[in-house]
């Protein structure tokens, strides 16, 4: 069973793909585009703010992991993909810190 956060930043992640990035959608492979609207929670509504730009938007934590998947994965060029994995990788090993029992 999916995380309830993660269902329903599947409801804000497919908002914002048809409110934003229809043009982008394309490049975004049905299966995935599937499993966004099987996975979403049905009863959350999120609200799409057009006059506000997305960096705007109030947005959970799970949406913004997402978009930054599809971005890396399916709007990058390689160059570009790999930065992100660094800042990434960086990012996990920063804030992600194991407690080893020492």
């Amino acid at each position: 069973m999916m995380d309830e956060n993660y269902a329903k930043a599947c409801v804000e992640v497919e908002t914002i793909l048809e409110n934003v990035l229809t043009d982008f959608i394309s490049l975004i492979p049905k299966e995935f585009m599937e499993f966004i609207k099987e996975s979403k929670k049905e009863d959350y509504i999120f609200k799409f703010d057009r006059s506000k730009t997305l960096h705007q938007q109030d947005l959970m934590e799970e949406t913004k992991a997402i978009l930054t998947i599809i971005y890396r994965d399916f709007f990058c060029f390689q160059e570009q993909r790999n930065e992100i994995n660094s800042v990434l990788l960086e990012n996990d090993n920063k804030y992600n810190v194991v407690d080893t029992g020492s």
